[in-house]
């Protein structure tokens, strides 16, 4: 990569940053819909304890800090409609326009 090249690349970086702090709060109910949907239709396709774990799997692993009191055996149903933004928006469905 070369000067120009990184200085656009930071310049990019910065702006993408920006946007992101300003839409820190960033609530689509398009996609807390399609999160439903999912949990909805998976056990149709895949064991009911697959999915569970699945699921769970998916969202710690793209960095959803679930909150202290989150019992994922409980509560995976319900985790597109219950957990807070700050939670979610680590998921790249969150970080389209």
């Amino acid at each position: 990569m070369n000067k120009s090249q990184r200085k656009e690349s930071g310049e990019v970086e910065a702006r993408w940053k920006k946007f992101w702090d300003d839409h820190k709060d960033f609530e689509s109910p398009w996609a807390r819909n399609i999160l439903h949907q999912l949990t909805e239709f998976l056990p149709f396709v895949f064991e009911f304890d697959a999915v569970r774990h699945g699921l769970e799997q998916l969202y710690t692993r793209s960095d959803v800090k679930c909150p202290a009191e989150w019992d994922w055996s409980d509560d995976w149903t319900a985790a597109d409609e219950h957990l807070p933004i700050a939670a979610l928006r680590h998921l790249p469905i969150f970080r389209w326009p």
